[in-house]
C-alpha cells in the first residue's frame, strides 16, 4: 500500500499497480488489525489524483511503515 487517504466516509487505498489481488490483500491487512469492512477496486477520482500528488497521507503511510 502506497497511501491510505480519508474521504468523507471512505478509505482511499493506493496500490502499486503491479500488485497482486489487491482487493483481498487491503481486506486481509483489514481482518488482520479486526476491522470489518467492504472493498471495492475502483479507479483513481480526481480527488486521489490530488492526495497522491500534493503527498497527502504519506505521513501516515510512513508511521505505519516505521
Amino acid at each position: 500500500m502506497l497511501s491510505v487517504a480519508q474521504l468523507g466516509t471512505r478509505l482511499h487505498v493506493l496500490i502499486d499497480p503491479a500488485t497482486p489481488e489487491p482487493e483481498n490483500r487491503v481486506l486481509q491487512r483489514l481482518r488482520a488489525a479486526s476491522v470489518e469492512a467492504q472493498s471495492t477496486l475502483v479507479r483513481a477520482s480526481l480527488e486521489d489524483v490530488f492526495v497522491a500528488a500534493t503527498g497527502f497521507g504519506r505521513a501516515a503511510g510512513a508511521r505505519q511503515q516505521g
